[in-house]
């Protein structure tokens, strides 16, 4: 489906034609400039700097699209929508003509921030893998292999940073006839799922071993969790900007709704980190991560 652009040049110069104090016809429409898929094409041959998102009835992956090819260097991208709503918060918020209206970052991050990043990821890192080694894993290996026959870590393949596949650790949490690369849980009643594999996705200390990627700059300590090949394969435009960072162990969506959120909320929070990214932002989703991992809210 394609929808109209309107443009507000012409309208500005009407208004500025109209008496103070008046207010302008109510049949009064801006032109039409073309439509949403000719949105790149547009910016290059009329200049635009800003661009508002005001379309009630599109879908929010229709939403979430229209921002991605939306993206270039020097435009401004405003959202007259609720599809950002429940995080409206950390957004910078205007009002237009009584409409609540945010504006997105570019998702660029500075140089000074990218090694703060890294410096914040190689801390947790190192420590984490220490504190995991010496006071968990004894006893989580002893109580993987007493519940089920089978290894104590299970690996798979996983889609990173520019589309790099990597093979991302955890504990095993299944049974060993359980398929590789199957959809994961959706509820606790999952069969696949062992009895102390269950407890360990409820508690998440199943992801400890994602700290060795994060080690080898793999994965972030914060960001999109990554994704199978053969689901990443099937991704929109809009999705593979999760690509444009490196996957994180922990990330917006799972501080916030975990599993309880709807797929398409999970990648809108995904979309709105990357572009909103900051440290200070990292460091609010690791230190809320704690709340969230102790409730067990929505992990299985």
């Amino acid at each position: 489906r394609s929808t109209p652009l309107y443009s507000s040049a012409a309208s500005d110069v009407y208004k500025r034609q109209i008496p103070e104090g008046e207010a302008a016809p109510a049949d009064f429409i801006a032109p039409i400039i073309g439509t949403t898929r000719e949105v790149p094409d547009l910016i290059a041959r009329h200049g635009i700097e800003e661009i508002f998102l005001a379309v009630g009835d599109l879908m929010p992956e229709q939403q979430l699209n229209l921002l991605d090819v939306s993206a270039r260097p020097g435009v401004s991208v405003h959202i007259v929508s609720n599809i950002f709503g429940v995080i409206s918060e950390r957004a910078k918020a205007d009002e237009i003509a009584t409409f609540p209206v945010i504006t997105l970052r570019d998702g660029n991050r500075p140089l000074h921030e990218a090694m703060l990043k890294r410096g914040l990821d190689l801390a947790c890192a190192v420590f984490g893998i220490a504190a995991w080694w010496l006071l968990f894993h004894p006893w989580i290996a002893w109580w993987i292999r007493r519940d089920s026959a089978g290894p104590v870590f299970f690996s798979q393949e996983r889609v990173g940073m520019d589309g790099k596949v990597f093979t991302m650790w955890k504990y095993r949490t299944m049974h060993v006839d359980a398929r590789q690369y199957d959809v994961a849980p959706t509820s606790e009643a999952d069969p696949r799922v062992t009895k102390f594999g269950a407890w360990l996705r409820h508690t998440s200390l199943d992801e400890l071993p994602q700290l060795l990627n994060v080690l080898l700059g793999e994965m972030s300590i914060v960001g999109p969790r990554p994704e199978m090949p053969f689901l990443a394969e099937k991704w929109e435009a809009w999705q593979r900007r999760r690509l444009d960072v490196k996957p994180g162990v922990t990330g917006l969506w799972q501080v916030i709704g975990r599993k309880n959120l709807p797929l398409h909320l999970n990648i809108q929070y995904d979309f709105y980190y990357i572009r909103n990214q900051s440290f200070l932002l990292d460091l609010e989703i690791l230190i809320r991560t704690i709340p969230a991992v102790l409730k067990g809210r929505g992990a299985f």
